[in-house]
């Protein structure tokens, strides 16, 4: 697994293959080349992108909308106040990778994908509780445009059309 300095993720073909023989839901994948410092091109890796809902995060979170663009769908959202409460569980998908609005970028996974990374050696993931986040960084708040800027178009339109931030 290789995490992108700008954003996204791409993972070896073989990492893929676990995943695919493992079950695991909520990602799709497109085909990514990797260039490596040492100049090498790899096309063996694809990017990772989720797909899995966890709705907006739940209002105990302590999560708001502060400012809003209705032109362009640009919003900035308060801090967390409590990570505990942070998903609204009954929003939930039930797919193995799944995100939180407004919380696009914060990869959530089940406890199978997390044993199953451990088991097969990947060493290239940090596993975090929800209340192991940078807090300073949860506290400040988050800016996010649309939906459709992280997930594919035809979910966006699904999970973000009715809460306005497809």
């Amino acid at each position: 697994m290789i995490w992108c300095w700008v954003e996204g993720q791409v993972i070896h073909e073989s990492v893929l293959d676990e995943f695919e023989r493992q079950g695991f839901t909520g990602y799709r994948t497109q085909p990514a080349t990797v260039r490596f410092l040492d100049g090498l091109v790899s096309s063996d890796y694809h990017e990772l992108v989720v797909t899995g809902w966890a709705g907006l995060v739940s209002p105990e979170s302590g999560v708001r909308v502060k400012e809003r663009c209705p032109a362009c769908h640009w919003r900035q959202y308060t801090g967390i106040k409590n990570y505990e409460r942070l998903i609204d569980w009954s929003q939930w998908t039930g797919e193995d990778f799944f995100i939180v609005w407004p919380l696009p970028k914060f990869i959530l996974i089940t406890e199978r994908v997390a044993m199953s990374l451990l088991g097969f050696g990947v060493n290239s993931f940090e596993l975090k509780a929800l209340d192991d986040f940078d807090r300073p960084v949860g506290r400040r708040g988050f800016t996010v445009g649309r939906l459709s800027n992280f997930m594919p178009g035809d979910l966006a339109i699904k999970y973000g059309g009715p809460l306005g931030i497809e």
